[in-house]
């Protein structure tokens, strides 16, 4: 592991995770100890304040050496990193292990190769038998599958009278969760695949493979729970629905989501995390059909589940940044803009108090909203400061999309704010990149041609009466652009094209943001 991604996963560490860490690792001085203790003390000082793309290199491992060195340390910080990062990820595994049936699964599953090795066959199938029946009970077929396996070897080496039946049915067993695998595994892909598409604002003519379930073909097969999640995910985004633009009928799917889940209690508790990221995406039905009476209904579920407290930090962090989020999506699609305002500061102390347990697209789409809700308010210095903010997150794989739309939002509050020095440079510096294209669809590149265009006008020095005249003339072909652009792509998932046409359509109008909310929604 690099310097830098150690420091990342030093970062990452909450405060009972550090010190479980230290506790394990001063417990066992062996093997390095001191060495490696040293090393992590010099990264947990730079991580606090290290980002990747801040600026700050990571410390290359001469420097490091030589900090060391001052600390009595001697030895390769090479090998020093590769044994902190090792025990890292062990102290952590044996802190949430406990949480976990999977983990005892594989902890039975361990115990019984020990003993296997020592010649203990009964002790070792017993062993293998309990994992067996957690496996199964929890839909582990890949863990069933490795067990089975080793209880069939195992008992070829016993002395058993009804070894040969005892083989069979595991053999039987095994047809039947290989199965349950081969149905799991054509779900899954088929709902990624449909995933994608909608995506990529892809329509869907013919079916994917994969989306029937087994039972249609052969009446004998009994689905997993798995195979039903994933099925019904299959359909939440089939021809009928997201990728039609039916939210409806997507919705309708997610109610059988959650359905399932209810059914199978003890899954749902194994997979808690897994089984909230569901029940966010069904409010995003919700708002996209607007029934905003079930939304709050099932904003409440959640907040009721963060009631009762979390197993772990992890788990807890995932119900805070759902509810927080679901709280701005209600506040904004009801026009209840200051209410969405007053969510921020309670984004900014999960922020501090969670850290890197905060996903960090969720944290890209937390800020995000708030720059709408700040926008449509008007109150274009603050919003200003938080699109700098956004779009200074750097160096992530995730939502580039809104931190582009960041970008576009800053240019449009410039416009708004009269900051001449800025728009000119704006001018310079996309008006040559942009003139060849005039024609292009890339929804983006539409806006950037418009509001260079603006910028131009504002910039010249006209006098207040030709600048309104020429400013209202470009409004109206910007906003007869979005509306073909919205037309001609019906199917297509397109972040910020809402909140940008509003903003077109106010222009036009000569009406607040906010007033053509309540035009567009009512007053909820």
């Amino acid at each position: 592991m690099q310097t830098s991604d150690l420091l990342l996963l030093i970062k990452s560490l909450s405060k009972a995770e550090r010190k479980n860490f230290r506790i394990l690792a001063t417990a066992k001085q062996d093997g390095g100890g001191h060495a490696y203790i040293a090393l992590y003390e010099e990264l947990e000082k730079i991580s606090d304040d290290w980002e990747p793309g801040n600026g700050k290199a990571a410390p290359a491992d001469s420097v490091l050496e030589k900090k060391l060195k001052q600390k009595e340390v001697e030895g390769s910080v090479s090998a020093m990193r590769n044994y902190l990062s090792k025990a890292i990820l062990k102290s952590l595994r044996q802190l949430y292990e406990k949480n976990s049936k999977r983990s005892e699964i594989e902890i039975d599953l361990k115990d019984a190769l020990i003993l296997e090795n020592r010649g203990l066959l009964g002790l070792a199938a017993g062993k293998l038998n309990d994992a067996l029946d957690l496996a199964l009970q929890y839909e582990y077929h890949a863990l069933a599958f490795d067990i089975l396996q080793h209880l069939i070897r195992i008992e070829t080496q016993a002395d058993f009278k009804s070894y040969a039946e005892s083989i069979g049915k595991r053999l039987e067993k095994i047809a039947e969760i290989t199965g349950f695998l081969d149905a799991e595994a054509r779900q899954f892909i088929a709902y990624f695949k449909a995933f994608l598409q909608f995506r990529l604002g892809m329509r869907r003519e013919t079916a994917l493979a994969g989306e029937r379930m087994p039972q249609e073909e052969n009446g004998t097969f009994t689905p997993t729970f798995l195979a039903k999640m994933y099925h019904c995910q299959v359909l939440s985004l089939s021809m009928e629905a997201l990728l039609q633009g039916n939210a409806g009928e997507a919705m309708t799917r997610g109610d059988e989501l959650l359905s399932l889940w209810e059914e199978k209690l003890e899954i749902k508790n194994e997979r808690l995390g897994q089984y909230i990221r569901h029940f966010s995406n069904h409010l995003n039905f919700c708002v996209a059909e607007r029934s905003f009476e079930r939304f709050e209904h099932h904003l409440n579920e959640l907040k009721a589940m963060h009631g009762k407290g979390s197993s772990t930090l992890e788990l807890e962090a995932e119900l805070v940044q759902n509810i927080l989020l679901a709280e701005q999506l209600l506040y904004l699609n009801t026009n209840r803009l200051d209410e969405a305002c007053a969510v921020f500061p309670s984004v900014e102390e999960a922020l501090k108090k969670y850290g890197a347990k905060i996903n960090k697209a969720r944290e890209i789409t937390l800020r995000y909203n708030h720059i709408i809700a700040l926008f449509a308010l008007a109150r274009y210095e603050q919003a200003l400061g938080h699109c700098l903010d956004l779009i200074g997150i750097r160096h992530h794989a995730h939502r580039h999309d809104l931190q582009l739309l960041g970008k576009i939002l800053e240019i449009i509050i410039h416009f708004e704010l009269r900051d001449h020095q800025y728009l000119n440079n704006l001018v310079s510096k996309l008006g040559r990149p942009l003139q060849h294209a005039k024609d292009s669809r890339d929804f983006e590149r539409m806006l950037l041609r418009h509001l260079l265009k603006l910028a131009e006008i504002q910039v010249q020095g006209l006098d207040a009466a030709e600048e309104r005249k020429l400013n209202a003339a470009l409004f109206e072909q910007f906003h007869a652009d979005l509306t073909r652009y919205k037309s001609a792509t019906p199917a297509k998932f397109q972040i910020g094209l809402e909140e940008i046409a509003i903003w077109v359509e106010s222009k036009v109008q000569e009406k607040s943001f906010r007033e053509i909310l309540k035009e567009k929604w009512g007053k909820q």
